[in-house]
């Protein structure tokens, strides 16, 4: 005798669930380590830039949850995501201004409203890596209950 439970049962979800808390998490904590690791090569060596540090800085946690959710995001998320990851990369900018740790050259000489500032190129680069986290986060495919959201 078989039973039909297609209609009693509800369907699986396909891959993975995690709570966004969940998937929230784990991208705060990967920026934190960028943003720790920039830190100190920063303090160690303030004449020298590291270009891609803010951008890497604000796309982490956008990246990072859409890798764990292994679908996209639904646009909300992705939003909340981008705005951790630009909050977290221009509260280290400030740190490292404060301590005067970006002296360094600049690749953006031209094209920045502070020609030669290093600051500038960071600010930039900062919003490019955190609209760029939040469009990698609605990458892809998603589910059938991320659609709905």
């Amino acid at each position: 005798m078989s039973v039909n439970t297609s209609e009693s049962e509800p369907s699986t979800p396909v891959g993975p669930t995690h709570s966004f808390g969940r998937l929230l998490l784990a991208g705060v904590g990967v920026t934190l380590i960028i943003a720790v690791m920039w830190v100190v090569i920063a303090l160690l060596n303030p004449t020298i830039t590291y270009h891609l540090s803010p951008l890497l800085l604000a796309a982490a946690p956008s990246v990072v949850a859409r890798l764990q959710a292994e679908r996209a995001l639904p646009w909300r998320q992705a939003l909340v995501t981008a705005a951790i990851g630009g909050l977290i990369a221009g509260i280290t900018t400030v740190i490292l201004v404060l301590a005067d740790a970006l002296r360094g050259p600049v690749i953006t000489a031209e094209f920045t409203a502070v020609p030669g500032s290093a600051l500038a190129e960071t600010v930039i680069v900062l919003a490019i890596g955190t609209v760029l986290g939040g469009v990698v986060a609605v990458m892809g495919s998603r589910s059938r209950s991320a659609k709905s959201s």
